[in-house]
């Protein structure tokens, strides 16, 4: 009968109630994480849609000034056109052999570093 006091009751009852509150909030500080990195990542992901087609428009006018460029040197607009075709093809081979250190690592440790890093959470000591 030492263990079953009404104070005893009470303070279980109070513990039980703090649990669940300290595991509520637990769960509302991980969904809220979860929704500040996912609107920093698709926030990276448009922002980088963006920046890509407007280069990739200002690369089709300066191909274009090139090839033409070209034209006026070589006196053949086609033979022009071609050694532009050339130079995206050659770069393109570069880019596709060197995609894993230009691209496929950088976002992988992008992507680590914000989904998995646990640096700036204050509360890692609980």
């Amino acid at each position: 009968m030492l263990f079953y006091s009404k104070q005893n009751v009470e303070l279980i009852c109070q513990l039980l109630k703090d649990i669940k509150e300290y595991g509520s909030l637990r769960l509302e500080r991980l969904q809220l994480d979860l929704t500040q990195k996912m609107a920093l990542a698709i926030g990276f992901l448009v922002m980088g849609t963006a920046v890509a087609t407007i280069s990739l428009c200002a690369l089709i006018f300066l191909s274009l000034a090139a090839g033409y460029a070209l034209a006026s040197w070589m006196g053949s607009r086609a033979l022009a056109m071609l050694v532009v075709a050339a130079f995206y093809a050659a770069a393109a081979l570069v880019v596709y052999a060197k995609r894993h250190d230009w691209i496929v690592k950088p976002l992988t440790l992008f992507l680590h570093e914000l989904f998995l890093s646990t640096k700036d959470t204050p509360d890692n000591d609980v």
